[in-house]
């Protein structure tokens, strides 16, 4: 059924707040899981939205980057543009908590898994979770 004019954009649920604890490292150019960043939601609309919430703890040495994509199910609905979308250029040591939002389209009422992965620039050995926890929660948008 549709919604009442005036109802749309607001929120309807808010997933658990899921994060991790556990340090990883990654090295590859291609995407893989940071691991227990993966949250459900099951939207009661196929009009309705998606807002998809991360922020990614990372420690970056001079020269190295990561890139990050959301992910829905096994395929990719985001990512930044380059592998080194964040980069630290001439800094020795840096750690930062990168913080990332995506509006997605699902059109579905079944349950949606969301989950980010990341990738190195380079190469480069990329550490996650060294200080602080990598994190990712959902909301349902009225549509």
């Amino acid at each position: 059924t549709a919604l009442p004019a005036g109802v749309g954009g607001k929120v309807l649920q808010v997933s658990n707040f899921v994060q991790t604890s556990s340090s990883q490292a990654f090295s590859s150019t291609s995407y893989a899981d940071l691991t227990s960043v993966t949250v459900n939601i099951t939207p009661s609309s196929t009009s309705n939205k998606i807002l998809i919430l991360a922020n990614l703890q990372v420690k970056l040495n001079n020269s190295e980057g990561y890139g990050m994509q959301f992910v829905r199910g096994s395929t990719s609905i985001y990512a930044t543009p380059q592998t080194y979308s964040i980069y630290a250029e001439g800094i020795t040591e840096i750690q930062n908590i990168n913080s990332f939002n995506f509006l997605d389209s699902p059109s579905s009422t079944s349950q949606q898994t969301y989950k980010v992965q990341v990738r190195s620039y380079d190469n480069t050995t990329i550490n996650f979770n060294t200080s602080y926890n990598s994190n990712i929660q959902v909301m349902e948008i009225a549509g």
